[in-house]
């Protein structure tokens, strides 16, 4: 079915959600099950734990206009939007994985409204007109590319919107905190986040 790593991740996983909201536990435990299904087993390594997750939307509440540069298997999309009924999330990525649809699928009827999927890159992207609430960085791991999808997204920030970046503190992806040193941003990490005051 797949290394014991994975499934040792997707166990951790499934028994941390139980301290999510119900809706949200449901839904990640049957987007986990749907993977170990599928062999879909990227769709496991590559998400967001559980512990930052919870950051996440503690950062996110209250904010209507949400942005994902990396929409990947659309898990974090759907979390948002079912934490938050009265948000709306336009996220972005190049590259669709086979799997996507049927995991947003998962979604209770009319939640699934909410999520605009746009295919292209996150510096490519024309902001909308109104102001973006909150930014999710969790897609290109290059720097230069992080830079200008930053810098391409900051105009359309409202004045106290919040700048999440994934994999801050991780090894494996230096450029994402050599893309906030050359951005000049102030914040804070917590894990594997860093959390932008712009």
């Amino acid at each position: 079915m797949g290394s014991p790593g994975i499934l040792l991740t997707a166990l951790r996983w499934w028994a941390e959600a139980q301290g999510l909201p119900r809706p949200i536990r449901q839904f990640r435990r049957r987007a986990i099950a749907l993977a170990l299904r599928s062999r879909d087993l990227k769709a496991i390594r590559y998400t967001v734990p559980t512990s930052q997750l919870k950051l996440l939307l503690a950062l996110t509440e209250g904010r209507r206009r949400i942005v994902e540069i990396g929409t990947g298997w659309g898990w974090t999309a759907a979390t948002l939007v079912l934490a938050h009924p009265d948000c709306w999330v336009q996220t972005y990525d190049p590259v669709v994985p086979p799997l996507r649809s049927a995991y947003l699928d998962l979604l209770p009827e009319g939640t699934r409204a909410r999520i605009e999927l746009i295919q292209a890159r996150g510096e490519d992207a024309t902001p909308p007109d109104r102001p973006v609430d909150a930014l999710f960085v969790d897609d290109a791991h290059q720097t230069g590319e992080i830079v200008a999808t930053v810098s391409r997204w900051l105009p359309a920030l409202a004045t106290d919107a919040v700048v999440v970046f994934d994999d801050f503190s991780e090894k494996y992806y230096p450029g994402v905190r050599v893309a906030v040193e050359e951005l000049g941003l102030s914040g804070y990490q917590h894990g594997r986040f860093f959390v932008a005051e712009v």
